[in-house]
């Protein structure tokens, strides 16, 4: 889980309760989760701990850059980028795209729309674009140019999907689409199919 902050802190509380639901298919033998954010990282994760002591959860406050990136995540992560920050996105792509086998999803938000960027990548192979491609004119709508204000209600049905993606990863479907728009004004969800690939 990369950033802590807006849809991360709702999202990392979500997924411990998840992990430790005893249900099909979120059991993990010895689940890790590890959080990285530049500030606030420990304070959520102390809380996640006392919370949900029978997961592993690891914090770093670190900054995510090139160099640190390869120490962070590695083959067969799921990765949460919550950042929303372009250029952490992009450090998080471009390590992905060195991976044989990794899955990243990168959430947005602005005003009342959101968005989630799935990047997969399967024997070296993409199967979806990577994070540098997360934005599509040709297939935008209306609804899909956000502002700068941030509302809590779009950062908690972006989490939602988030943990769609999830689930849908768990159960081997995660890749049937590249991106999910959400406008909860106009209280829709769409999903998005880019028809090419990149190598």
């Amino acid at each position: 889980m990369i950033g802590t902050e807006h849809v991360g802190a709702i999202l990392v509380p979500q997924i411990c309760q998840l992990l430790t639901s005893g249900q099909e298919p979120y059991q993990f033998n010895h689940p890790l989760l590890t959080l990285v954010a530049s500030h606030g990282v420990d304070a959520l994760a102390d809380k996640c701990r006392r919370e949900f002591g029978e997961i592993k959860i690891a914090s770093r406050q670190a900054a995510v850059t090139p160099k640190s990136a390869p120490g962070l995540f590695s083959e067969d992560a799921l990765v949460f980028c919550c950042d929303q920050s372009r250029s952490t996105a992009r450090v998080v792509s471009d390590h992905c795209g060195t991976l044989q086998n990794i899955t990243a999803i990168r959430c947005g938000c602005g005003g009342d729309n959101g968005a989630i960027y799935v990047f997969m990548r399967r024997n070296g192979e993409n199967i979806t674009l990577p994070f540098v491609n997360d934005f599509h004119a040709d297939l935008a709508a209306p609804s899909d140019s956000g502002s700068e204000r941030q509302f809590m209600i779009t950062n908690i049905a972006v989490a939602s999907l988030m943990l769609n993606a999830l689930h849908a990863w768990l159960f081997g479907r995660l890749g049937e689409y590249d991106e999910a728009y959400v406008n909860v004004t106009e209280q829709t969800v769409r999903q998005v199919r880019l028809p090419t690939k990149v190598k």
